[in-house]
């Protein structure tokens, strides 16, 4: 209400303005005139009839209608009027800052690209001999924000570049969609972090006291959450193979499966679910590798297989003619083994060594099982060892013949009427463990025996017939 009180006697005060200057001119000119009379008077005092002209040369005062009073604009450009003059032309001027005129002589123009600050805008009034002027001051507060280019990252971060704010001026960043964490929401080259997969829409805003400007940038992530792209879940299995299964693939995406460490064979490298065999023993590493060829990014995630498998190997079956046998499993690579009677009899030296003493054992055959455990995968082996009395009576009918005897390396076997490519032969101690030897084919009914590598001892060769079995004592020397 003030503003207008204020306006309303601004324009009272120009009309009587106008008035008083009017009334001036009259009292400045009547002496003249009055003496210019009395001469005339005197010089032709027969004519009473002269004329006296009077002309005022004074303008309509230049009045600027909008704005009205000094103004603070946010923006460059702006719309001026002024009252048009009744007689003479106008003109506006830039007396202080600068812009440009669109028509200098209209008395509505724009005028634009305002200087920054205060801008001194006159119109003028010109007559033949007089002018008149009215001033107005606008102040361009206007801001000016930038956002920068929209950009794609391969990352669930990017670095943002909005334009610089000038001095006094204050600018902050803000989330309009999609999501992020700004590293300094003040600054314009700030760290945007935590993107969410797909378009995230960021707007810089600049202002000052008066006015405010923003500009918004869009930043596409192609960074899916991890759980798109989850190899699955680390497993130990008790196998030399498993099923590898990742997540589904996202629409345009692509993925492959790759070895980072340990072994095995993929059997479609690019199905997300696919079958690895040939697990070496201990931890195997896979790579789930997921890519999107339209914007050449890539993620992977990794899955371990734990191949804790064991295996239990008992030794191969025989048949012996004493009550006592030495038992020959594989030791454990990881864990630890035990020997129990499965059927038969005997009596285990020491169940939980590999290569322990199996004695008083029963007539006939006698199973024993080697059980090897690590604590989560196990295996059994099975061994079976028969006692058969009567086979000590073939020591002294012999088939065949061995010389020399003892020996230190070399033995020969000759048989008189059996083919020994028809038998089965292994050496034994007399504790019944199988001894490693190097059997030298001479003939069907010829072979030689190297027993160069045993040390010095008794041992037993058995030459096992279809119906049969012959045991051979051989003293090593």
């Amino acid at each position: 209400m003030q503003e207008n009180l204020c306006h309303f006697i601004y324009l009272k005060y120009k009309k009587m303005k106008k008035f008083l200057l009017l009334f001036a001119a009259f009292l400045f000119s009547f002496p003249q005139v009055y003496a210019q009379l009395k001469t005339n008077s005197k010089e032709q005092i027969n004519s009473v009839n002269d004329t006296l002209v009077l002309k005022n040369r004074m303008l309509a005062e230049a009045v600027i209608i909008s704005p009205q009073n000094d103004t603070t604009i946010c923006e460059s450009s702006f719309l001026f009027e002024a009252e048009e003059p009744e007689t003479g032309s106008g003109l506006w001027q830039i007396t202080s800052g600068g812009g440009n005129i669109e028509n200098p002589d209209s008395n509505i123009t724009y005028i634009n690209n305002l200087w920054h600050g205060v801008n001194t805008i006159r119109w003028t009034v010109i007559g033949d001999t007089c002018t008149s002027s009215d001033d107005v001051e606008i102040t361009n507060s206007s801001v000016f924000a930038n956002a920068g280019v929209d950009v794609a990252v391969c990352a669930d971060y990017a670095y943002l570049n909005a334009s610089p704010v000038p001095p006094g001026d204050m600018g902050l960043w803000s989330v309009i969609s999609g999501a992020g964490m700004f590293e300094d929401p003040t600054n314009n080259t700030t760290i945007v972090s935590d993107l969410s997969f797909g378009n995230n829409t960021f707007r810089w805003t600049v202002s000052n006291n008066e006015c405010t400007s923003y500009s918004d940038v869009n930043v596409f992530s192609t960074m899916p959450d991890s759980a798109l792209y989850d190899a699955g879940e680390d497993q130990e299995v008790c196998e030399d193979h498993t099923v590898l299964e990742a997540n589904e693939l996202l629409p345009g995406w692509e993925g492959r499966w790759e070895i980072v460490g340990g072994g095995g064979t993929i059997a479609e490298p690019t199905n997300r679910i696919t079958e690895v065999s040939n697990l070496i023993l201990g931890l195997n590493v896979f790579r789930w590798i997921i890519f999107w060829p339209e914007y050449g990014c890539y993620y992977s995630d990794i899955v371990t297989v734990s191949n804790n498998s064991v295996s239990a190997t008992a030794g191969q079956d025989t048949t012996i003619n004493q009550t006592s046998y030495q038992l020959n499993a594989d030791a454990p690579i990881d864990g630890s083994g035990e020997w129990s009677v499965v059927s038969g009899a005997g009596i285990i030296e020491n169940p939980k060594l590999c290569n322990t003493v199996v004695s008083e054992l029963g007539t006939g055959e006698n199973i024993f099982c080697w059980f090897v455990t690590n604590d989560f995968c196990d295996d059994s082996g099975f061994i079976r060892v028969s006692y058969n009395p009567v086979s000590v009576q073939h020591i002294e009918k012999k088939n065949s013949k061995i010389y020399p005897n003892p020996t230190g390396d070399i033995v020969n076997i000759v048989s008189e009427n059996r083919s020994f490519s028809e038998a089965f032969i292994r050496l034994q101690t007399i504790a019944g463990k199988e001894m490693p030897c190097k059997i030298i084919p001479q003939s069907d009914k010829f072979y030689m025996l190297d027993v160069s590598n045993l040390a010095e001892g008794i041992y037993f060769l058995e030459i096992h017939f279809d119906t049969e079995t012959e045991t051979l004592k051989i003293i090593k020397k």
